[in-house]
């Protein structure tokens, strides 16, 4: 189904004290809780407009369900840059691909003096909801993060991961293994600069403020300490910890720079497309990197989607999925927030993005150089080249599914494990999402949701209590409705076959979201 106008879908979104939803359909009256989600809300202001939806100010929105009742709530997001935009009427402050600037109404000489001596906040964060026990934190790659009442959508206090540990990105997917721990990655640059495994030990969620708990766990050397990797996710096992040093590079000149130049954090993204992907592999308990180099032909990854351990024979490998494309830049071009304010239709290159599966083997004792090697009938193999590199060739999850799939979500209690389900927004030739798609690895098929004129985010999937089946749940979904009167809504899927169960509509602008959670309430 071809959409006919994305504006509504891009438009400003706005504030909303709660309200109730309309009901049409049947709420599981053991869904109860609160889906919390985080994304680009406010475009334009005074006139101006950013140049990417990246940029946009964060919009937190709320869905609470209890008894069958739904109700709605969004608030944005008070960061340093939404505050000194309001307070100007003017986009002076961007983030990802928008420019910022002094205040204009300063004379020239205070506008340079501003530039050369104070660094643009960038501090968006809409991109993702983290929680530590009962502290909610807003995330995005950047190194810094709010706190937010959760109950509220109020914003708290702004933690700072570059003066905390010298980080100044980090990505937006953090994991907690099966202790709870928290767990991300992150870059240090400089001297000592690496990449950095960061936890917060679950046993700290009690305190005041435990992200500021944050710990590194271990650190992994750059071969270039100028162009390190660009990271917006990883992946964690029971035992290991999955790092993608990937094609599309930080130029760290260019981005120390910028907090003098005032330029956007995409102006210092560059592409490698002669290198390789390369696979870091880090022993949970240690922090000892596995010595092994794998490599595999270039791929882009912004979601992985699972990773899990499998022994055969004697053998341990590492199971990598995730959503990759061929080229980094792929589909950065569809945002321009111009473009999508206007209501273009963009059509999609075919297999824009897919699901692969990697094979990796934790020893190179028994392989024999240039003889692939696989496991369990994976159509991924591992073969050892002469260098003593282990050159990767990935299996297609995904050839059953729409042409280009995103934002993957399973169920968590899986995650480190092996599992056969995931869950993804689907575009079929056009932009943006018009789809919600379940994928069976096992049989590679594909199962599908969708309305005509709508536009799902990322499905998140609840387990429905007492649940042994991975696919025993519901898949929620805040989806925007682009005909002009219409509604947003919650939809509501059974994870199992796909089909509608219910709707909450209600009468808001909310644009397309990002990442979000859900937060059980007994």
């Amino acid at each position: 189904m071809a959409h006919t106008n994305v504006a509504r879908a891009f438009a400003n979104g706005m504030e909303t004290k709660e309200k109730l939803c309309e009901i049409k359909g049947s709420i599981p009256l053991w869904l109860k809780g609160e889906v919390i989600r985080n994304g680009p809300g406010e475009f334009e202001l005074g006139g101006d407009t950013f140049d990417h939806y990246f940029d946009g100010h964060a919009l937190l929105h709320k869905f609470i369900i209890e008894n069958g009742v739904v109700s709605y709530k969004s608030k944005f997001l008070k960061s340093e840059s939404f505050k000194h935009n309001h307070a100007h009427n003017r986009l002076l402050y961007g983030t990802f691909g928008h420019a910022s600037f002094p205040d204009p109404c300063k004379n020239m000489f205070s506008r340079l003096f501003t530039q050369m001596t104070v660094s643009p906040p960038q501090d968006a964060c809409n991109v993702n909801i983290a929680a530590l026990g009962d502290a909610h934190y807003t995330i995005t790659d950047a190194g810094h993060a709010f706190r937010i009442n959760p109950e509220t959508l109020e914003t708290e206090n702004k933690l700072n991961f570059k003066k905390l540990l010298n980080l100044p990105i980090t990505t937006a997917h953090p994991h907690h293994d099966a202790n709870g721990d928290y767990f991300n990655i992150g870059t240090m640059f400089g001297a000592n600069a690496c990449y950095c495994i960061v936890k917060v030990p679950s046993c700290k969620f009690a305190e005041v403020d435990p992200m500021q708990q944050l710990e590194v766990h271990s650190k992994i050397p750059l071969d270039d300490q100028f162009q390190p990797t660009y990271f917006h996710s990883f992946g964690l096992t029971r035992n290991h910890i999955v790092l993608h040093d990937q094609n599309l590079r930080i130029n760290i000149f260019k981005l120390l720079a910028s907090g003098y130049t005032w330029n956007s954090i995409l102006s210092c993204l560059v592409e490698d497309l002669k290198r390789p992907s390369i696979f870091h592999i880090v022993e949970k308990e240690t922090g000892k990197q596995i010595p092994i180099t794998f490599v595999a032909k270039a791929k882009f990854c912004f979601h992985f989607i699972n990773c899990h351990e499998v022994e055969e024979n004697g053998k341990h490998f590492l199971v990598i999925d995730m959503i990759a494309s061929d080229k980094p830049n792929t589909g950065w071009n569809l945002w321009s927030v111009e473009k999508l304010k206007k209501g273009e239709i963009t059509a999609l290159p075919e297999n824009m993005t897919k699901a692969i599966r990697f094979l990796l083997p934790l020893s190179t004792e028994s392989l024999v150089v240039g003889q692939a090697v696989t496991s369990f009938g994976c159509e991924a193999s591992a073969k050892l080249q002469e260098d003593g590199s282990v050159f990767l060739e990935p299996e297609i999850l995904s050839r059953n599914a729409p042409s280009s799939i995103e934002l993957p979500r399973i169920n968590y209690v899986y995650n480190g494990l092996k599992y056969r389900y995931f869950y993804t927004i689907g575009h079929e030739k056009v932009f943006p999402s018009d789809q919600l798609v379940k994928v069976d690895i096992e049989t590679k098929q594909a199962k599908i949701w969708q309305q005509e004129n709508c536009v799902p985010s990322e499905p998140i999937f609840v387990a429905r209590p007492g649940s042994t089946a991975e696919d025993d749940g519901i898949l929620l979904s805040t989806v925007i409705n682009l005909e002009q009167g219409k509604p947003v809504f919650m939809v509501i899927l059974d994870a199992s076959d796909m089909t509608e169960i219910a709707r909450a509509e209600v009468d808001t602008v909310v644009p397309f979201p990002l990442h979000g959670i859900f937060k059980t309430k007994l």
